[in-house]
């Protein structure tokens, strides 16, 4: 059953970075609206979280990872799950930018 949950997990990680790639311009200006990085620090940690959430998925499709990537992982999900609701509550952006842009997740369905 684990293979599974860190396959489909995996999946959704892929997808997510991959729709983010094929729009970055559109994932910059959403990392940009919560105004917390440097400008000249905006492009490469927003290019580094894309792939970031790509190497994540094929890690977890591939089920080859070292023991640490799947804790990691849930503590990258539960920071990247109070960056959101901080950024939606505070009016800086309207949704989470879980899919660039495709589609707009509430921070609730994003959370959750």
């Amino acid at each position: 059953m684990a293979y599974l949950w860190t396959f489909l997990v995996g999946v959704v990680f892929l997808a997510s970075g991959l729709l983010k790639a094929v729009d970055a311009g559109s994932f910059i200006r959403h990392v940009f609206r919560y105004r917390v990085l440097p400008i000249r620090l905006l492009l490469p940690v927003a290019l580094g979280l894309i792939g970031l959430e790509c190497a994540l998925g094929v890690a977890l499709i591939a089920h080859a990872f070292p023991p640490w990537l799947v804790p990691g992982t849930i503590g990258l999900l539960l920071v990247f799950s109070g960056l959101t609701l901080w950024g939606t509550s505070s009016g800086r952006v309207a949704d989470c930018g879980c899919y660039g842009g495709l589609l707009a997740v509430t921070p609730v369905h994003s959370v959750c």
